[in-house]
């Protein structure tokens, strides 16, 4: 998520000096890097999100929450999805915002258990009265929405790529399992049904594969 979701935005949307700020220590790793996009009522539908930014001079204040953020309980400097603008159409109202984790009003919450993925942690994000200059404006203002739809295409296609590799690895487990287990006087690997199902499953993950590897 670090080097290949978050850091594209401030290559196609970041300002020369909000490049020359982030990217160096991001890609040295001394910058750890998230996005918040999720709210407890808002996944999907980034339409719906209700934490919002209003211009206070030439700052702007910053308030709300975000959850299951990859990366929040480590994270330098958060890209936050925010409503700036007061549009018909929920989409032409939203901005992202790049929020130093050291700026007043910033409060990483609980760190949330998962299943996997152990190596990411995954955060509640707090902002409460969060002051940030124009120069945190990532890419265009009320412009944020048509960028997450530009990037997010790359956060799935990662996903794909991750969980068809994970598929190809447990059938080879599967497989290696099913031929040393015995049962009723013989192999698993022998049983009919067993041999219809990892044949289901094979041809299953040949497909993903193929889909992937054309997307």
């Amino acid at each position: 998520l670090h080097s290949t979701i978050v850091m594209p935005y401030l290559t196609h949307y970041g300002t020369k000096e909000q490049q020359e700020k982030y990217l160096p220590p991001m890609t040295s790793g001394a910058c750890i890097g998230s996005i918040g996009m999720t709210e407890p009522d808002a996944g999907s539908d980034l339409q719906g999100i209700r934490t919002n930014a209003k211009k206070d001079g030439t700052d702007w204040i910053i308030n709300g929450s975000k959850i299951y953020i990859t990366n929040g309980w480590l994270t330098d400097c958060c890209v936050v999805v925010a409503k700036t603008g007061d549009a018909k159409r929920a989409a032409h109202g939203v901005s992202l915002f790049l929020v130093d984790a050291d700026t007043p009003g910033f409060h990483k919450g609980r760190k949330l258990k998962k299943l996997g993925l152990k190596g990411q942690d995954t955060a509640e994000l707090f902002f409460e009265d969060v002051r940030v200059p124009a120069s945190a404006l990532l890419g265009r203002e009320n412009g944020g929405f048509y960028q997450l739809m530009e990037q997010l295409p790359q956060e799935r296609l990662l996903i794909a790529v991750h969980s068809i590799a994970g598929s190809e690895a447990m059938f080879e487990e599967t497989r290696e399992w099913v031929k040393q287990r015995k049962a009723f006087g013989r192999r698993v690997a022998d049983l009919q049904t067993v041999q219809h199902k990892l044949a289901e499953l094979k041809t299953s993950i040949a497909v993903c594969r193929a889909f992937v590897d054309q997307s």
